[in-house]
């Protein structure tokens, strides 16, 4: 944390000025309805952390003028959007007057595409509309509206104007230049044009149980599920967990080292064509100590993550070799597709692989403890070290190839089964601060503070996430390069991409590191311009986008993300009445995904048990005892309007009233889903978790590993098990029932209008 600043001058009025300029809340309303003051001293590590000093009075006041100035100092904003439905499009620039009036402006643009394609426009003389003035010291400024030289289509475009002011009564001319982003993007991310209500199935990959794994969840796993979801449950997507790249030491899928490349934990190694060719790999794996060690790993009920990476590592060792002896040696086909891969990469892929082969060289992948020269990842010794180590730097290449390969085949699967959504990847707000991302755009990244959320009524003391914020002015001066081919590289698997707190888009919760949730502040982002590269992605890859708002999210937020396309995600037990009671299904909107419950809430049977509320007073996240006894009262009044919303909607019998049993039947499950399936929303989203009945959640939020085994708790029976259990398919058919009646049923309103 920045300690305060020595000199009692500073003005921290004008702290808060600056604060204010680059977007920092002085003060916000929590969850809970708190209205939170930020400490002079939060503030000042936040500003700090963002690139903006406030050591000094001085500094301060220097920097508050430079920011308010800088708008009009500057020829054109670094970043701009122009929406595609416009056939003509103007843009504003600021321009130095001495004196007098503008009487021509001669200018010159250069437009150069993602292809790198470059045309020149030259205006002699260049129409213009003034819109506003400024004085700035000695030299005057005016802002003009000019129009654009051509009509772009959508994409990404970098612009450079020169321009040449002529002034009425000056003899000679002022001279501007400068150069901005712009993106040429819809209104609108994706959305299919014949809307159709489905049902989904969301899967925790990492904790399904089959006969063939290695003790842990994989791509050939998924693939199983989703056979049997298309054939026997008729779903319409299979929703994962983030199968990034991890950080070193955690099990969080939500807490990347890289949200770039991939989980090579997930791979199904007996897929990997190595693997069926080399007698060598074959005789290591049927060896008594593997099968061993294999069974150890499939039977535990909790994921063993080091000792599951440790076997497959030596396994994926074992196979690189053999391509080596196989492939490279002799330039085969499947070499150079390996080649082409490593190309298409370039430079991104090279350094993620740099960044595992120094961790492995200084035996930490916390990338500030390494000595100075490597901190960088363009150095020249960083490039040095890879000359020397190019077999370890292709072994990560290859690994990274066999997780696209895989991912690429299982996408190319779901078209082949009509799943119509394909597969709903995740997507985490945040990297860590060990991992790679990290280290590769560390310029984008703010130092010495973290992301997290304030208090609420399900974390009363906030939370704080551990991940690396990222600086707005910064992204917008990079155009947003490191958010950009984040969006692009997760949308390229599937058909739905999730985005894990949504409100992260419109403004980030950072604070200090080594401080409570409760100690941070919100930074607001460029909306507009994110919200642009979301649906230019989107539109660009026909992947729909889903906006995790849950949490503090304001109506308005809502609005402008429906209004973008964004499906909202709705949870049911927060649709609640000011009365507490569920609201029906009508009041979901259309443009929604809908479940029972998440990854970090309570199963259907944990909520309807309170078996939160318990491994929450276990963990100490409650501030006092009163707490808990509010949240097992609210829990009783829960369950009883829950049954009287079942029972009013005809989905239990009118006799279910008349108790509230401790353990919720299979009946009160179907209920739930059923009742969602009411609802016009697009999706509706059931856990696997739920249909197999688990009582315990993934994962509680603010919890140690101590007291919680959040991400490692596997389903209590294995895919071989539950997949025979006719009780699965018979909710999911009152699921699809109630979809089919909604459908029939709107399909007559509108034939009766």
């Amino acid at each position: 944390m920045t300690s305060m600043p020595d000199n009692s001058s500073v003005q921290f009025d004008d702290v808060r000025r600056l604060a204010d300029y680059f977007g920092l809340a002085s003060s916000y309303t929590d969850g809970v309805g708190v209205t939170r003051t930020i400490r002079d001293e939060n503030l000042t590590s936040v500003l700090e952390a963002l690139g903006i000093p406030v050591r000094s009075s001085q500094g301060v006041a220097q920097h508050l003028r430079e920011a308010e100035n800088h708008p009009w100092r500057q020829l054109v904003d670094e970043v701009i959007v122009l929406p595609d439905h416009l056939g003509s499009s103007s843009i504003d620039v600021s321009l130095p007057v001495e004196s007098g009036r503008l009487e021509t402006l001669e200018m010159t643009w250069t437009i150069t595409d993602e292809q790198n394609r470059a045309q020149t426009f030259q205006r002699n003389p260049q129409p213009f509309r003034v819109l506003e003035a400024k004085r700035l010291e000695t030299m005057r400024y005016v802002r003009v509206a000019l129009s654009m030289p051509c009509v772009l289509g959508l994409g990404y475009y970098r612009m450079s104007l020169d321009i040449q002011v002529r002034q009425a009564g000056q003899a000679g001319n002022q001279h501007a230049s400068g150069e901005t982003f712009l993106i040429v993007a819809p209104s609108q991310c994706y959305l299919p044009r014949t809307p159709s209500r489905s049902v989904g199935l969301s899967v925790q990959l990492y904790n399904v149980r089959t006969a063939q794994n290695w003790g842990i969840g994989d791509f050939r796993d998924l693939e199983s599920l989703m056979r049997w979801g298309k054939k026997h449950l008729d779903v319409s997507t299979i929703g994962l967990n983030p199968l990034h790249a991890p950080s070193a030491g955690l099990s969080s899928p939500y807490s990347p080292s890289s949200r770039l490349y991939f989980n090579p934990i997930y791979l199904n190694l007996e897929g990997i064509p190595e693997f069926r060719s080399t007698p060598s790999c074959q005789r290591r794996f049927h060896s008594a100590r593997f099968q061993k060690a294999l069974q150890e790993l499939r039977t535990s009920h909790l994921v063993q993550y080091d000792r599951v990476r440790e076997i497959k590592s030596e396994m994926l060792g074992c196979l690189y070799k053999a391509f080596e002896r196989q492939h490279v040696r002799y330039r085969t086909a499947r070499f150079r597709t390996f080649e082409r891969y490593c190309r298409t990469q370039g430079k991104r892929l090279e350094q993620y692989c740099a960044f595992q082969v120094l961790s492995e060289r200084f035996k930490t992948a916390n990338w500030r403890q390494w000595p100075t020269d490597y901190q960088r990842s363009t150095s020249q010794v960083v490039r040095d070290v890879l000359d020397g180590s190019q077999e370890r730097f292709r072994f990560f290449q290859y690994v990274q190839w066999q997780c696209e390969e895989q991912l690429s085949r299982l996408d190319r699967l779901a078209k082949r089964l009509k799943l119509s959504h394909r597969l709903y990847h995740d997507l985490p707000v945040g990297v860590h601060p060990d991992g790679a991302d990290a280290w590769i755009f560390q310029d984008e990244l703010a130092l010495g503070v973290t992301l997290g959320a304030p208090p609420d009524s399900f974390n009363l003391q906030g939370q704080n996430w551990g991940l690396m914020a990222p600086i707005p002015w910064r992204m917008r001066v990079s155009g947003y390069q490191f958010f950009l081919e984040t969006i692009r590289r997760n949308m390229q698997y599937g058909g739905m991409l999730r985005i894990d707190h949504a409100l992260g888009l419109f403004r980030l919760f950072m604070i200090p590191e080594g401080c409570p949730g409760e100690a941070g502040t919100y930074v607001k982002t460029r909306i507009d311009e994110i919200l642009a590269i979301l649906a230019l992605e989107s539109v660009r890859n026909h992947v729909m986008v889903v906006g995790e708002d849950l949490g503090v999210v304001t109506q308005e937020i809502r609005d402008c993300l429906a209004k973008a396309g964004i499906l909202s995600y709705r949870i049911m037990p927060f649709e609640k009445t000011q009365m507490g009671k569920w609201q029906t299904p009508k009041h979901y909107p259309k443009q929604a995904i809908v479940s029972f419950t998440t990854h970090d809430l309570p199963t259907f049977r944990g909520y309807w048990a309170g078996r939160d509320i318990e491994v929450k007073a276990q963990a100490a996240l409650y501030p006092s005892e009163q707490h808990i006894e509010c949240d097992w009262e609210t829990r009783m009044k829960d369950r009883i309007a829950f049954i009287q919303a079942m029972v009013k909607a005809n989905l239990l019998p009118k006799s279910a009233v008349t108790s509230v049993p401790l353990h919720a039947p299979e009946t009160f499950l179907r209920a739930a889903y059923a009742y969602l399936a009411r609802s016009r929303c697009r999706v509706v989203m059931i856990p696997l978790e739920d249909i197999v009945g688990e009582l315990d959640a993934p994962n509680l939020p603010g919890a140690t590993h101590d007291a919680y085994p959040s991400w490692k708790i596997k389903l209590r029976r294995s895919f071989e098990e539950f997949k025979k259990d006719p009780r699965i398919g018979s909710t999911m058919k009152a699921v699809h029932a109630e979809q089919q009646g909604n459908r029939c049923q709107g399909r007559a309103r509108k034939g009766g209008d």
